[in-house]
């Protein structure tokens, strides 16, 4: 028998409780309870890391909240940001293809990178090196998506549709083609499209 199924039976009652209470809360109930509270913290301090540009101290406070809440997806997004903002393109299009099989839709999350940051420098230089990525000519789908992604989540809204239309015409067998849609969807507050 494991310790997490012994846990879920265990009834814990604390020395005020009264006979007539509902159903005591059980230790299992109380332990993710906490993990909920250190999961917020953390997601906390991370973003006051990121805030302050402390990005390589950022990205292990978003692992933390992520292995303490693997559906964390603003955590995911922040983690990429980081990565990028450190100059970590590859890492973070690992992420994003993370993100991408993980996430229905990468467009939902109401998350606005450009007030996350505390430098309005950084969000133009990223603007500017994901540009680059995305005019190299040896650009691939991955580079484009990343752009794409960019643009969406530092408010280039309109930007990111118009790029991610382009990118679906040339790669229509990538996870990338569905992108177009899943915007407009977010957009419109509709995230059933797949």
């Amino acid at each position: 028998m494991d310790v997490r199924a012994s846990l879920a039976r265990t009834p814990f009652i604390s020395e005020d409780a009264q006979d007539d209470e509902a159903e005591a809360p059980t230790l299992e109930d109380l332990l993710d309870r906490g993990d909920a509270t250190a999961q917020k913290r953390v997601v906390g301090e991370a973003w006051a890391l990121f805030r302050e540009g402390k990005y390589r101290q950022a990205t292990g406070a978003f692992e933390s909240a992520i292995t303490l809440e693997p559906l964390d997806f603003e955590s995911r997004i922040g983690e990429l940001f980081c990565y990028l903002s450190v100059g970590s393109t590859r890492t973070a299009l690992v992420l994003l293809g993370e993100l991408v099989r993980r996430d229905v839709n990468p467009f939902q999350h109401d998350l606005r990178m450009a007030d996350r940051y505390g430098n309005v420098a950084e969000v133009s230089q990223l603007l500017i090196l994901g540009r680059r990525w995305a005019d190299a000519t040896d650009q691939t789908a991955e580079a484009n998506a990343i752009y794409i992604f960019v643009l969406w989540y530092l408010g280039e809204r309109e930007d990111a549709v118009r790029a991610a239309e382009s990118l679906a015409k040339r790669a229509p067998a990538k996870a990338y083609a569905s992108w177009p849609e899943k915007m407009r969807a977010a957009r419109s507050g509709d995230t059933s499209a797949e």
